[in-house]
């Protein structure tokens, strides 16, 4: 179910991750908070590295791609990409 959550009340008591998050505003700072939080709960680190995209020309295909691909170095199979 999709709802709608404060940066600053995702970072004070973060819920449970879904498998898709969208991070939206004017406050580039908040934002990169936020970001940053996301990463280290889905576990995106040096070993198992998020995939960046342009969202002005990437293609979903690209997306699905990497989110489908099997990580051979994360026992989790968990994905990050962050368009």
């Amino acid at each position: 179910m999709a709802s709608t959550v404060h940066a600053f009340d995702y970072l004070d008591d973060t819920p449970a991750l879904a498998p898709v998050h969208v991070l939206f505003g004017d406050e580039p700072f908040i934002k990169r908070l936020v970001l940053k939080h996301m990463r280290e709960l889905a576990g995106a680190d040096d070993d198992n590295p998020a995939a960046v995209f342009d969202g002005a020309s990437v293609e979903w295909r690209d997306v699905r791609d990497e989110l489908y691909t099997v990580s051979l170095f994360n026992p989790s199979g968990r994905r990050v990409a962050i368009v």
